[in-house]
């Protein structure tokens, strides 16, 4: 057969061979030349290969070698015989060719060599020059001719130079060979890509210092004449750049270019095979043994690994990895060594075209790990690893390399769209065979494990086998690891723009590994800390802070331990006790163990730490541009001389200046500043070359390092000269004696400011002024001769700093003039000083122009004073001004469109957009009318109003429109607030009606007052309503006034007028007259609206329906319009509040509405007559409003283009079905979601596990019949092995299956939950069913198997646990720190349990109740000290609480009240067990205990969340519960993605919140941002327009098609029971009017003031909140996390309602009703509650119920007593009008006694104490004012003095009353009181957090409280017990010594003596005796005797700390001599 080529490409292009092959022809004697010796060179080796060519290459390749294997013949090969055998023996291995001459053949002898001469029987050589390796992407052209490659579908080119083979073998079986590769290139040759990195492999840039440079890659290869053998591989010179774009591009051309293989059909089994013949066990495995030894070498030497950002840049930012790695191996046969180092393992960043020498930042420190291994064969194995420690530094330049990286992975593909209706099966319902139907769950089961993974089998397999084989040679394997430490640091900003922020600490200690090839067992210690750096202080603080122990921290420690389990025997598979199987053991279990508490701490600075540090980390995985700016190098040092004085500044050495800048360090080391000039100072040590940090250590050092870091200023007008250390971030004042001014000293301030790691140092007087103003203002002052002197400017939204002498000339007053336009200086001067001294003081400023028709500027200017530190000390007595200019007026739009602003005599508008602000300039309050436009329902509207200078809170504007001539008016609300210095107008409306119901609404606020709202009109709706006066004549004046307009009435929100005719037209409002404008121009604005506004509504023509309310805020509900002649229709109502809190969001929605989610347009109508069909398009929504009836609750559906129509089926109620349709569309799948407010029908297409159910019969020989259960005339039959998908007959109807099979009869199935059993199909056949998920699909299925049942049910149950993990903490601790405040907010903590008692039951030991654990106690705490003291007797003895126990045996044992062993236990704080197996994972959580303090001195409750605790007479019957416990099971499918959440049940117990206005005050300046943030309340304002816009789809509440869902048999989570208290008091600490937290405070307050509600105090208000449950529902992630928010939250909302019954001032007596009534509730509500443990648990919550109802009863009506007179005291102590007073009877409150001795005891106190301070107020009052005020204080207190002489005593006794009623509460209640986990922090006066320290907590405590707070304003310094008995302390202070006695009574502290430092003589000192305190002069005693000293007694163990306590007293007093002098 002729071929023809019609087209060729060249694939090898033609190649040259050199081969020379020399045989020695006398090799038999002659061995100075080799036998065969072979030589071959190969030159260039270029293959050209495109993506087609490697398939069509290796598709003709698997043809050809494939090729026969069908027809393959095994031919027998007979056996030699033994003849021929032997004679094939004896030949040589090798044989030579001898030439033999004739004649002299019998001469001729062999030469036989000598043993020992040993000579080369091989040589060869193989060189190739070079292999080239190019590939393309397209396919060559093969149409016709030579194809030619294209360059330009180059896709990569890959080079090996010089491969040299060589091989030597010689006569003793020894061995050389060698490989060598001199070098390998791989490169991107697409044309694209030339102008950046090319080379992916190439050598080394820096070339590598090796000993063969010139190889890249060399193997050697020895081996002995003993078959010893030597392997040696060395790697070198490698450079690899990581290009993840391009190599997946090249893996991709060969994965798509391989041919498609079809897996061959297996093959028959060997026939030679005996299916009977054993193999052998794989414990005796055949090996040959030999003695050979085995050495292998392996070095990599400096490979250079790069990952590049762009690879089309070759500037692009880089990370290099570096390393060496030796290896070497001996392997003997006694002995296996290692012996490994791996050096220099390093990753450093850098950009790729840097210099090889240039400096990189480091990101990996360089790492060293050594490895020694020795295994002697049938011995111990031990294993070392020494490592050392790892430096590690992550920053946002590194992350943006490796997400760039990973992001060029992201190819574009083509997509294309598949056709889901294609996916749909044909004939869907119709009954199918089974063996048409691939079901895993019928395979066999070597077919199962053929289909999945056998390694878990063949894993299993192995594992039984080796117990089995029982191996005798045992021998222990040992690995340890030197202690090492992994420090990691987190770097915040761009390029070497970077600081440290965070540097955590984690050391691994004591690593024991053992046994890793039997029973592996791991033991390991780690110690973690981490800090965060506070820039600001330059010190490190701790966020896991250490452990405090004993005089010393240490750092918080955890135990690790990992043990593996064997499996467990035959035998011991059942509990002999009861029966019960016994589970193996998990296979391995992990166990973390820390017995610290974690002690965390978050601060202001931290939180500003983790914000800048997320932002750049998310910059960076975004890939978000840098700007050019923050690329830039900036100094660690920058110093602004703003002072208008020339200083000379001395750095020393330890800085330098900036190369080539204009003012330069002199030699001296001083530079002269002039005024106005900045110099920039880097250290002086290069930065790039310093030593990273050496862990936690180190972190200390570079503290120091900034200490010491200091600079010298001199003042060049005067001799002095002031030291500054730039330590932190502070402004400190230095008293300058200026020469050229006499009078006041000037002050400079040194002001240090941090940002990144450069510190600005500002020189400048103690006066700013700050621009707040939209122009740039220039600043004057007077001089002598009043003339005027421009001293600075400052731009908008600038600082400028006023020259000293400026700032102190006299008068101190300054003038302002804008500098743009022609303006003249302000009229009046800012006398800082004097406006500084006023309470909130502004001044208003105007500024003229020249031209007097123009309009003047005003300014509005207030002074903000700082005090800052005088001098070198820590004190901040100086003062620091900042003169705030801001606008006379700011206007804000708070509406959701554009108006347009213009100004009495201006035609200029200005506009602005919704959410923004305007700054007017040009008002002045109380003269200026503001005008006022914009555009509303298609007109425009005009307001013109007086802007007044004292305008009401909340006010009206009237806006008026013209339109056809006739006159409208419309009103909006107006906010105003001056707390900024400046009038804020805010212009909203109080209610936005958006209508998406597609129907035409209307609401009624009252009979006068009507607004329709049409449907067709989308944006918001304004609504504000205010009531008509009810007299009749304002109605005539309102009359009067509607008749001046016109002969209509106006609608005040809508604008419609209203036609005298009495019926309304379809366009009219009806409104009240008085919402009538008598809008003249300059008129004031409108009373205040109405609040608590309630309206009707009604949708088209319907009946007006009930009132409610527009002001909940929040909740979601349903309105029900009534229809005359037709059902009631029901409107769905959700109202938000705006961000503003000025305006609710009143949204109404259709309470039906329809979603279809299929690919085709469906139709829908209701069941009934005559119904008319809807259409909605794929992905529409629409409402649906039903007109027929009760029918409504059932549609019909089909699909538009088919015949057949679906069953009704109900849409009343959230449900689930699959509708059958018999077309090629199969049906459509319903889904229906009921929640409160819509109902939403979703329409889906079939998807695989949408049909109800498959059944399937498996059986043989018997059929299967069903049908739904009310439909038994429809009964369908499925024969033996079919199957077929059922769907309900009719959804309408129940929703239960019946099936019949044999003689099992009437079976009902409602197909929601599994299950499994067994019946007769007759008397000989036993069948067997079960119900299981597969997937999404419920199946039903029918068969004779157990097997199959075993495989459909998955009892994951019983199967071995693969791990554990077991994680116990003592407790956890989280610190909330306002450090700026220095002082600590809260402290949340998760604590451990006390002593608990444990029975062993079944094998598990189980809590005992509190009484009896009390007793076991008590008992053991008396047999340990009989112990102690010899006089313990064994054997059994008796307790309290009928308990017989013998504490001498071991295990301990308990006989009564049950027998069984006992044990001495706690739980932890936080304990979680997870388990995992194939097919199953378990969550077991407990949180035992969790409480939130209020840590601040003038809490009102100091303890905000804490578990409430049970009465103790029923704690004492119950078993301790953990405050939270969650507990899951999940099964999970290796068929299936779907999750089967088995159980899952979470506990919440009862808890109770209390919190004051401090509190939450407090905890929003402590999240709020450090800088207040326009832009995030203009992002919020705007979210709350896109309100309007959203869609119906938008807004109705649909179930997400795409997440995956998961099934859940049961989910409960408890009900929540929270007893709720809340106070108006606390904020004397919080400063809620910082600016951080003002608007989230005005938010809450202006939403309270507009609906008319006054927040007081709330007392023990209880919200029960009901359970939350799903059994049997597939729910998606998403879905059900909306669900349980929706649950909780809507019913708390409606429950704040409950509050009202609980205020303060009625005394709560509903406390009274609400106690009675939980007693009768908790019969039912606490059995629910001890049912989620388990059913036994049911009694204990009976008797729980019957204990809480006789405590209620008799604590709730003396409770409710206490705060009737609890009331009366408030009041009586408001009216003293003494704060002081107030505050120190609250903080008295707030200690509730412990019980009636107590609390009589107090209320005693209190009623002698208001006696007295009665009488001796009107004497005190006086003097105090006088002191504080002048002599108008005096007449205020003397009439303080002369009412206290009234209230007090009557307050004493009310107080004395309330007190002894709480005393009798609490003896009632029975429970223990709550009290704070620790004392509050103590921070020192520098501000810096350090690790807590229980004892300076304490005395800093005792220090606030003693002697009612007299001390509170002493720095604490510390203290010591002068006696263990007796609770007396010494304690000193910066100020004082002290000596305290705590009472026995009422448990106070009293002073019995203090002495400041003017009064001692010397500073105390240490003697034998104690601590000695002397005096300058006597103290006199009793009886005339005098002592000049004191000497206080201190314990043995306080003697160390009493040292360093003297030390800093003696520090305290050297420091307060130059403060006195």
């Amino acid at each position: 057969m002729e071929t023809e080529v019609r087209a060729e490409c060249l694939i090898l292009e033609p190649v040259t061979l050199r081969l020379e092959v020399v045989r020695n022809l006398s090799s038999a004697w002659y061995h100075d030349h080799p036998d065969v010796e072979i030589r071959a060179v190969l030159q260039n080796f270029s293959i050209l290969m495109s993506q087609g060519d490697l398939g069509t290459t290796f598709g003709i390749l698997t043809d050809n070698l494939q090729e026969g294997d069908e027809v393959a013949v095994t031919v027998p090969v007979p056996e030699p015989s033994p003849a021929k055998a032997e004679a094939a023996t004896s030949l040589p291995s090798s044989t030579a060719t001898v030439l033999v001459v004739p004649g002299e053949m019998a001469k001729l002898e062999p030469a036989v060599p000598k043993p020992t001469d040993v000579y080369s029987n091989l040589k060869a050589s193989l060189t190739l020059e070079a292999i080239q390796l190019e590939l393309f992407i397209k396919d060559s052209d093969l149409s016709v001719g030579t194809s030619h490659r294209d360059g330009d579908n180059s896709l990569a080119k890959l080079k090996l130079a010089k491969i040299e083979v060589l091989a030597n073998m010689r006569s003793d079986k020894s061995l050389e060979a060698s490989v060598a590769l001199q070098a390998i290139e791989l490169f991107d040759s697409r044309p694209l890509k030339q102008k950046g990195i090319t080379h992916t492999i190439a050598p080394t840039r820096t070339g590598g210092v090796t000993e063969d440079v010139e190889k890249m890659i060399k193997i050697l290869f020895k081996q002995d004449s003993k078959l010893n053998k030597d392997i040696d591989m060395r790697v070198n010179s490698l450079h690899i750049v990581v290009n993840l774009e391009f190599l997946l591009r090249v893996s991709d051309f060969f994965v798509k270019g391989l041919p498609k293989t079809t897996p061959a059909s297996p093959s028959p089994p060997s026939p030679s095979k005996s299916p009977a013949s054993p193999a052998l066990p794989p414990s005796t495995p055949v090996a040959e043994t030999s003695d050979a030894e085995l050495k292998l070498t392996f070095r990599l030497n400096k490979p250079e690994i790069v990952l590049v950002e762009n690879a089309m840049n070759m500037d692009t930012n880089a990370l290099f990895l570096r390393l060496d790695v030796n290896f070497l191996l001996r392997n003997s046969p006694e002995l296996q060594t290692m012996k490994g180092s791996l050096t220099g393992l390093s990753i450093e960043s850098s950009t790729f075209s840097a210099a090889p020498g240039a400096a990189k930042s480091t990101i990996l420190s360089p790492v060293n790990i050594e490895l020694h291994c020795s295994a002697p064969y049938g011995r111990n194995h031990h294993m070392e690893v020494v490592m050392s420690d790892i430096f590690l530094t992550i920053s946002s330049e590194s992350i943006r390399i490796i997400t760039s990286a990973m992001t060029s992975l992201s190819v574009p593909k083509d997509e294309e769209k598949d056709d889901e209706l294609s996916k749909i099966p044909k004939e869907l319902w119709a009954v199918k065979k089974i063996e048409d139907c691939d079901f895993w769950f019928l395979k066999s089961e070597d077919q199962v494990i053929a289909d999945d993974d056998v390694s878990g089998a063949a894993a299993l397999e192995r594992e039984l086998a080796a117990i089995e084989s029982g191996s005798d040679v045992k021998r222990d394997e040992q690995l340890i690891l030197s202690q090492s430490r992994i420090i990691v640091t987190l770097l915040c900003g761009v390029d070497r723009r970077t600081i440290p922020l965070i540097i955590t600490q984690l050391t691994l200690k004591n690593l024991d590994v053992r046994n890793w090839s039997s029973k592996l067992h791991v033991a390991c210690e780690l110690t973690l800390e981490m800090t965060y750096n506070n820039e600001k202080l330059s010190v490190w603080e701790s966020l896991i802070e250490p452990v405090e122990a004993e005089d010393r921290h240490r750092p918080w420690e955890l135990t690790v331990e990992v043990m593996s389990n064997e499996l467990i025997g035959p035998d011991d598979e059942v509990d002999s006790d009861g029966g019960v199987p016994v589970l193996a053991p998990p296979k391995m279990i992990v166990t973390v163990v820390s017995s610290d508490v974690m002690q965390v701490t978050i601060s202001k600075t931290s939180l500003d730490v983790f914000k800048s540090l997320g932002q750049s980390f998310s910059d960076a995985y975004h890939l978000v541009a840098i700007p050019a700016a923050e690329q830039e190098v900036i100094p660690p040092y920058l110093i602004r001389n703003c002072s208008g004085m020339t200083i000379s500044i001395k750095v020393g050495d330890t800085f330098t200046g900036k190369p080539g800048a204009q003012i330069q360090i002199g030699a001296d080391g001083s530079v002269v500043l002039e005024a106005s000039q900045s110099v920039e100072l880097f250290n002086r040590v290069d930065e790039a070359k310093k030593q990273p940090l050496t862990g936690m250590d180190g972190l200390f050092n570079s503290v120091v390092d900034d200490q010491n870091r200091r600079l010298l200023l001199t003042v060049e007008d005067c001799a002095e000269s002031r030291e500054l250390r730039l330590t932190r971030a502070e402004q400190r004042a230095f008293v300058v004696q200026q020469r050229t001014s006499p009078g006041e000293p000037w002050q400079l301030v040194t002001q240090i400011e941090t940002f990144f790691g450069c510190k600005t140092i500002t020189l400048r007087s103690n006066v700013q002024v700050r621009n707040c103003l939209p122009l740039p203002i220039e600043i004057y002052y007077k001089l002598s001769d009043d003339a005027s002197a421009r001293c600075g400017h400052v731009e908008p939204g600038a600082t400028c700093s006023l020259p000293c002498d400026a700032a102190y000339m006299p008068p101190s007053e300054i003038f302002f003039r804008p500098s743009k336009g022609s303006y003249v200086e302000s009229n009046v001067g800012c006398k800082w000083r004097n406006l500084s001294a006023e309470e909130n003081g502004c001044q208003m400023f105007e500024c003229k122009r020249t031209k007097q028709e123009l309009p003047s500027v005003y300014i509005s200017a207030k002074v903000e004073v700082e005090n800052i530190f005088f001098e070198s000390t820590n004190e901040a007595t100086a003062k620091s001004y900042k003169i705030i200019l801001n606008p006379t007026v700011v206007f804000k739009n708070f509406l959701p469109m554009p108006v347009l602003c213009s100004l009495e005599g201006s035609d200029e508008k200005i506009e602005v957009t919704a959410g923004e602000k305007m700054q007017m300039i040009s008002i002045r309050p109380g003269i200026t009318s503001i005008s006022i436009k914009l555009n509303y329902q298609s007109k425009w509207w005009v307001a013109q109003h007086l802007v007044d200078a004292k305008p009401e809170t909340l006010s009206v504007w009237n806006f008026e429109a013209e339109e056809n001539g006739q006159k409208m008016s419309m009103d909006l609300g107006l906010h105003a607030d001056s707390s900024g210095g400046f009038l804020q107008l805010s212009l909203y409306s109080p209610y936005w009606m958006i209508n998406k119901t597609q129907r035409n609404l209307s609401y009624k606020a009252s009979d006068d007052y009507i607004v329709k709202h049409d449907a067709t009109f989308n944006e918001a709706m304004f609504f504000l309503f205010r009531k008509s006066s009810s007299s009749s004549s304002k109605k005539k004046k309102d009359s009067k006034d509607s008749q001046s307009i016109g002969d209509m009435t106006v609608d005040c929100v809508e604008g419609t007028p209203k036609r005298p005719s009495p019926r309304r037209s379809s366009a009219s409002v009806v409104a009240n007259s008085a919402a009538k404008a008598d809008c003249k121009k300059g008129s004031k604005p409108r009373s205040p609206l109405n609040k608590n506004v309630k309206v009707s509504l009604r949708l088209e023509e319907s009946d007006w329906s009930d009132k409610f309310s527009l002001d909940t805020v929040g909740s979601i509900g349903t309105v029900t319009c009534k229809v005359k002649g037709s059902d009631a229709q029901l409107v769905g109502v959700k109202i938000a509040l705006a961000s503003t809190g000025l305006t609710k969001i009143v949204t109404f929605l259709p309470f039906y509405n329809i979603i279809n989610q299929a690919s085709f347009t469906v139709r829908y109508k209701e069941h009934a007559p005559n119904a008319e069909w809807f259409e909605v398009e794929p992905g529409e929504c629409v409402p649906f409003w039903p007109s027929h009836g009760d029918s409504s609750k059932q549609l019909v559906a089909s699909i538009k283009g088919t015949e057949l129509e679906t069953k009704p089926f109900d849409v009343s109620d959230s449900n689930i079905t699959m509708l059958q349709l018999n077309h090629d569309y199969g049906g459509i799948n319903v889904e229906v979601q009921a929640v409160e407010g819509a109902i939403t029908v979703i329409f889906q297409q079939y998807v695989a596990g949408y049909a109800t159910v498959l059944l399937v019969n498996d059986t043989l020989n018997y059929s299967f019949n069903y049908c739904q259960k009310e439909l038994k005339d429809q009964m369908q039959l499925l024969g033996p092995k079919q199957s077929v998908l059922y769907t309900w007959q009719d959804p309408v109807m129940k929703r239960e299956l019946l099936w019949m099979c044999g003689e099992k009869k009437d079976n009902k199935d409602e197909l929601v939950k599994d299950g499994f059993g067994d019946f007769f199909a007759d008397s000989n056949s036993k069948l067997f069913w079960v119900s299981f998920l597969d997937g999404m699909q419920r199946v039903l299925l029918l068969t004779d198997d157990i097997a199959v049942v075993v495989r459909g049910q998955g009892a994951g149950e019983l199967e071995r646990v693969d791990m554990e993990l077991n994680l116990c903490l003592q407790g956890f601790g989280l610190s909330l720190v306002n450090n700026l405040q220095c002082r600590e907010i809260a402290y949340l903590g998760i604590t451990s349990s006390g002593i608990i008692w444990e029975l062993m039951r079944r094998k598990r030991y189980k809590a005992l109740k509190t009484k009896i654990s009390r007793a076991l106690e008590e008992g053991f705490h008396n047999y340990s000290l009989e112990v102690i003291a010899n006089k313990a007797m064994p054997g059994r003895r008796a307790l309290e609480e009928k308990v017989e126990v013998d504490f001498s045996a071991k295990p301990l044992m308990m006989f009564k009240p049950d027998k069984g062993h006992i044990r001495r236990s706690f739980e932890y704080g936080i304990w979680l067990q997870h388990r995992t197996s194939a097919h199953q994972t378990q969550i077991h959580l407990k949180i035992h205990r969790l409480q939130l303090d209020n840590q601040s001195t003038s809490a009102v409750f100091t303890t905000v969340l804490a578990p409430t605790p049970p009465p103790k007479s029923v704690a004492a019957d119950s078993v301790p519960k953990p405050f939270a416990e969650l507990s899951v099971m999940i099964r999970k499918s290796s068929h299936s993605n779907v999750k089967q959440f088995k159980y899952c049940k979470l506990l919440v117990q009862e808890m109770a919140v209390k919190v004051d206005q401090g509190f939450i005050g407090s905890m929003m300046v402590l999240f709020a941002p450090l800088e207040d943030d326009d832009m995030e309340r203009l992002v919020a304002f705007k979210q709350d327009c896109e309100l309007i816009g959203k869609t119906l789809k938008d807004d109705a509440i649909q179930l997400s098609t795409s997440d995956l869902k998961n099934f859940y048999d049961m989910l409960h989570f408890s009900p929540l029971k929270i007893h709720l208290s809340f106070s108006m008091y606390g904020a004397d600490e919080a400063q809620i009017g910082e600016k951080k937290t003002q608007f989230q405070f005005s938010v809450l307050s202006l939403f309270l003031q507009s609906i008319g509600v006054v927040l007081t105090d709330i007392q023990d208000i209880v919200f029960k909140l009901g359970y939350f449950e799903r059994n049997y529902s597939f729910y998606s992630q998403s879905q059900l996390t909306a669900e349980i928010t929706r649950h909780y939250t809507q019913q708390a909302l409606k429950q704040m309602y409950v509050l009202v019954l609980g205020l303060d001032v009625l005394g709560n007596p509903f406390g009274v009703i609400r106690g009675l009534a939980t007693g009768i509730e908790d019969l039912f509500y606490e059995p629910y509650q001890g049912a989620i443990q388990g059913p036994e648990e049911f009694a204990e919550g009976l008797a729980l119920g019957v204990r809480s109802l006789l405590g209620n009863v008799v604590g709730g009506a003396a409770g409710a007593v206490s705060r009737i007179t609890g009331t009366l005291g408030k009041t009586l102590a408001t009216l003293t009008l003494d704060d002081e007073y107030q505050k120190k009877r609250r903080e008295a409150l707030n200690r509730p006694p412990a019980d009636l001795r107590e609390g009589l005891a107090r209320g005693g106190k209190g009623l002698v104490m208001g006696v007295v301070d009665g009488l001796t107020g009107i004497v005190t009052r006086p003097v105090e004012g006088a002191k504080q005020e002048g002599v108008g204080g005096f007449f205020k207190g003397l009439g303080k003095g002369i009412i206290g002489v009234v209230t007090r005593p009557v307050g004493g006794v009310v107080d004395f009353a309330s007190s002894s009623f709480d005393g009798i509460r609490r003896v009632a209640d029975m429970s223990d009181e709550v009290h704070r986990l620790r004392p509050a922090r103590f921070i020192q006066a520098d501000g810096i957090l350090r690790p807590y320290v229980f004892r300076e907590a304490e005395g800093n405590q005792i220090l606030k409280d003693a002697d009612r707070g007299i001390y509170a304003a002493d720095h604490y310094l510390g203290h010591i017990y002068v006696s263990i008995d007796e609770p007396n302390i010494f304690l000193g202070t910066d100020k004082r010594i002290i000596f305290l006695s705590k009472g026995e009574l009422l448990g106070q502290w009293n002073s019995e003596w203090s002495y400041t430092w003017n009064q001692l003589s010397e500073p105390p000192s240490i003697t034998p005796k104690g601590i000695q305190v002397l005096l300058k002069e006597k103290q006199k005693k009793w009886f005339g005797s005098s002592s000049i000293g004191k000497t206080v007694s201190m314990l043995e163990r306080d003697k160390k700390y009493a040292e360093a306590f003297i030390g800093r007293i003696r520090a305290a007093m050297t420091a307060s001599m130059p403060l006195k002098s």
